[in-house]
């Protein structure tokens, strides 16, 4: 039997683990993404979380991860020319958030902004 704080838990971590996208619109061409990754509970800004690119082939690429301020800058050039299809943003003992790069406007923004839900409640 599920108590009614228990469902406002659940309900609560449900909605953590929606992914917030939060573009910034860029003015001109920019060649880098950048990447701002924040706890999606407590709100904090996340280091060390992994950002990896899968490829069209299925090829996962490794490009790099946030620091101090959770933030990472990748390049769109080296996305476009790998033929990246999806950007995994993964940090353990959170759940992983997904940003898909078949976006007709992906990369017309300079900045993207993610919140992990972390495992638990």
């Amino acid at each position: 039997m599920v108590r009614q704080g228990q469902k406002v838990a659940i309900a609560g971590l449900v909605l953590l683990c929606l992914l917030i996208a939060m573009p910034i619109h860029s003015s001109s061409e920019s060649r880098t993404l950048g990447i701002r990754v924040r706890d999606g509970r407590s709100l904090q800004p996340l280091s060390g979380v992994q950002v990896e690119a899968v490829l069209r082939g299925g090829e996962i690429v490794k490009l790099g991860a946030t620091n101090e301020s959770g933030r990472v800058r990748v390049s769109k050039n080296e996305l476009r020319e790998q033929e990246a299809i999806v950007l995994l943003i993964c940090k353990e003992y959170y759940f992983c958030g997904a940003l898909r790069l078949d976006q007709e406007d992906f990369f017309e923004y300079d900045e993207r902004s993610i919140h992990l839900a972390p495992f638990g409640i």
